[in-house]
């Protein structure tokens, strides 16, 4: 089958960039799992992929291989831990998502930051007026 062909049937469908590959996502997964060293939740897996914009739609089966293949293994309960510290070799799509995806978490972060110096600027100015509407209620009452 030609690849130009098939290109462009994915544009057609609204699909500008391959979906993710099986390999791509438990490359993905194997990534989550040595950053965090812990036990972590499918949920909480779930969360961080989507944050990084990476489709993940067979998460359990994903979990279930790399289980399989010795990757991780199952703690309790929907919660799974890494077997190895390092991951193997991540792939460079997925690497370059998850550093996008950090990226813009860090520049939010920034924004919430610069936000929460506002508000601090806001609550001293708030203080000093009341303590100027102290200061001349004290005054008016002795006089």
């Amino acid at each position: 089958m030609d690849i130009e062909k098939l290109l462009e049937r994915a544009e057609e469908l609204g699909h500008t960039v391959a979906p993710f590959s099986v390999g791509e996502r438990e490359s993905a997964v194997e990534l989550i799992f040595t950053t965090y060293q812990k036990p972590l939740e499918v949920g909480f897996v779930k969360s961080i992929l989507s944050q990084a914009g990476i489709d993940a739609p067979n998460l359990n089966n994903t979990l279930h291989m790399m289980k399989r293949a010795g990757k991780i293994k199952n703690v309790s309960r929907g919660v799974y831990k890494a077997t190895a510290t390092e991951p193997n070799i991540v792939n460079a799509r997925v690497h370059k998502k998850f550093l996008d995806s950090m990226g813009q978490m860090f520049a939010l972060k920034k924004e919430i930051s610069q936000r929460e110096d506002d508000i601090e600027k806001l609550q001293g100015k708030v203080d000093d007026m009341r303590r100027e509407k102290r200061a001349f209620k004290q005054t008016s009452d002795e006089v």
